[in-house]
C-alpha cells in the first residue's frame, strides 16, 4: 500500500507535540489550521495520543462505552478498519494525481489554484476525521458510530477529490503519519484479535474442565455417600454374622454333646440286643408245664420239710416230759 509514497520519499515528520497541547474539539482544530497551513503537522500529536493515551474529553465521552466493549462484535471493528483502509487508499490515489499535477504546475492557470474555502473545507474534513480516529477503535465507540465514520470518510474523500485541490507537502506528511498510526493499529488489532480468540478458547476449555471437575466431584460425593452407607451396612452385617457365628458354635457344642450321649445309648442298646439275642425262649406251654412241675415239687418238698419239723417238735416235747 502507498507505493507512491515509497517512490517519492518524504522528509521525516517533525517531532509530535504532546496530546495535552493538541486541540480537544473539532472547532478548535479547524480554526487553528485556518490561520496557518504549516500547522498541519501538529495534528499528528492527536494520532500519537491515539496510540498512547486518549484525551480527557474522549475519556469522558467513552467512559460509558468501555463497560460494554466486550459486547462489540469483531466484524464491527473489522468494518471500521476496512473503512479507514479504503479511505487512505482513496487518499493515495488523489495524492498521486496531485503530485502529477504539481510537476506541471507552471502550465496551470490561476483558476486551478484552490480557493481558501476549499482548503478550509479540506482541512476541516481531515481534522474531523482525525478527531474521530483519535477514539479507541477497539472499544464500542467505533462500532456504535460506524455511520459517523462513513460520513466523515465520504466528506474527506469528496474534499480531496476536488479538481482544484493540490495537496501540499505538510498534508502529505500528515497523511503519512496517520497512515503509519493506522497501519500499526491494524496490526495491533489483528494481534489482539488472535490473543482474544486464544483467550476465549482457553476460557471455554477452562469452563469445560471446571464443568467436568464439578461433575466428577458430584459423582465422587455420591459414590462416597454410597460407600459410607454400604460400609455401615457391612459393619451391621458383620455384627450379625458374629452373633450368628456364636449361635452356630453353641449349637455345635450341643450337637457334639448329643452325639456323645447318642453314641453311648447306641452302645448300651447294642449290648442289650446282644444279651437279648443270647436268651432262648421255648414253647410257652412247655414253660408253664415245667413251672407247674417245679411248683408241685417245691410244695412237696416244703410239705415234707414241714412234717419233719413237726416230728422234731413232738420229739422235743416228749423228751421234755
Amino acid at each position: 500500500m502507498f507505493h507512491t509514497l515509497e517512490s517519492n520519499p518524504l522528509p521525516k515528520s517533525p517531532k509530535r507535540v504532546s496530546s495535552s497541547s493538541a486541540p480537544n474539539s473539532k472547532k478548535g482544530v479547524t480554526s487553528h489550521l485556518t490561520e496557518s497551513p504549516s500547522a498541519l503537522p501538529l495534528q499528528t500529536s492527536t494520532m500519537k495520543s491515539f496510540s498512547n493515551k486518549r484525551p480527557s474529553s474522549h475519556q469522558a465521552d467513552d467512559s460509558d462505552e468501555e463497560d460494554t466493549s466486550v459486547l462489540v462484535k469483531k466484524k464491527d471493528a473489522d468494518s471500521a478498519l476496512l473503512s479507514i483502509h479504503a479511505l487512505f487508499t482513496s487518499w493515495e490515489q488523489v495524492e498521486e494525481s496531485s503530485i502529477s499535477r504539481s510537476s506541471s504546475a507552471t502550465h496551470l492557470s490561476t483558476s486551478s489554484i484552490p480557493s481558501t474555502d476549499e482548503m478550509n473545507a479540506l482541512k476541516k474534513s481531515v481534522m474531523a476525521y482525525a478527531s474521530f480516529t483519535d477514539k479507541d477503535i477497539s472499544r464500542a465507540s467505533v462500532a456504535n458510530q460506524k455511520k459517523l465514520l462513513a460520513h466523515l470518510s465520504e466528506d474527506l474523500a469528496y474534499a480531496i477529490q476536488r479538481p482544484t485541490i493540490d495537496l501540499p507537502a505538510d498534508i502529505r506528511l500528515t497523511l503519512r503519519g496517520i497512515h503509519q498510526e493506522v497501519s500499526l493499529l491494524m496490526s495491533e488489532n489483528s494481534k489482539l484479535k488472535r490473543e482474544k480468540t486464544s483467550f476465549v478458547q482457553a476460557v471455554a476449555e477452562k469452563e469445560s474442565l471446571n464443568s467436568a471437575i464439578d461433575k466428577a466431584k458430584s459423582t465422587l460425593n455420591e459414590l462416597s455417600s454410597e460407600v459410607v452407607i454400604e460400609n455401615s451396612q457391612l459393619m451391621s452385617l458383620e455384627a450379625k454374622m458374629r452373633d450368628i457365628q456364636a449361635k452356630i458354635d453353641e449349637c455345635k457344642m450341643h450337637l457334639a454333646t448329643k452325639k456323645h450321649n447318642a453314641s453311648q445309648e447306641i452302645e448300651r442298646t447294642r449290648a442289650l440286643m446282644a444279651h437279648y439275642s443270647e436268651i432262648t425262649i421255648d414253647d410257652p406251654n412247655m414253660v408253664m408245664e415245667e413251672l407247674s412241675t417245679i411248683d408241685t415239687r417245691q410244695r412237696f418238698e416244703w410239705s415234707k420239710l414241714h412234717s419233719q419239723m413237726r416230728s422234731i417238735l413232738e420229739m422235743l416235747d416228749l423228751a421234755g416230759q
